[in-house]
């Protein structure tokens, strides 16, 4: 996997890594660095929650995305 042009992100709302942007977060008021899971909704990029929703937050102007690792398979 590598970085590729934010152009070329899917947005299908497929959940992708993005670079290059930032984030505010409001609850922490501060900015965000990236990278940053987050996945495209109608005309933003919105961040992932902690419990299956979102934030209200969108990353405002990544130029780069990544599709996200396979997450480790459990230990027999």
């Amino acid at each position: 996997m590598e970085w590729q042009p934010i152009e070329t992100a899917p947005k299908d709302g497929t959940r992708v890594l993005l670079a290059g942007g930032k984030m505010f977060c409001e609850a922490l008021d501060c900015y965000v660095m990236s990278p940053l899971s987050a996945q495209w909704d109608v005309d933003i990029w919105l961040v992932a929650g902690t419990e299956g929703g979102y934030v209200c937050a969108d990353v405002q102007e990544p130029t780069h995305w990544m599709p996200l690792p396979l997450p480790p398979s459990e230990a027999t």
